[in-house]
């Protein structure tokens, strides 16, 4: 994996600081339908752009705290 920041890490888990270089595999996640399944009742496939949005309002967010 590529140098990003790691927030938490577990025998399991690396929880690593939201980039806007892993928009891809957050949409393999988001977008896998057993992920779908348990994060959300109603089916629905996300766009990059939409995944984009998101991460760019997350870090804005971010950056404002």
């Amino acid at each position: 994996m590529k140098n990003f920041e790691l927030v938490f890490e577990s025998e399991n888990i690396q929880y690593i600081k939201l980039s806007k270089d892993l928009i891809d595999e957050y949409l393999k996640m988001v977008n896998d339908p057993e992920v779908a399944n348990k994060i959300s009742h109603k089916k629905r496939t996300f766009t990059y752009k939409e995944e984009e949005e998101w991460v760019k309002t997350k870090l804005e967010e971010e950056a404002m705290c």
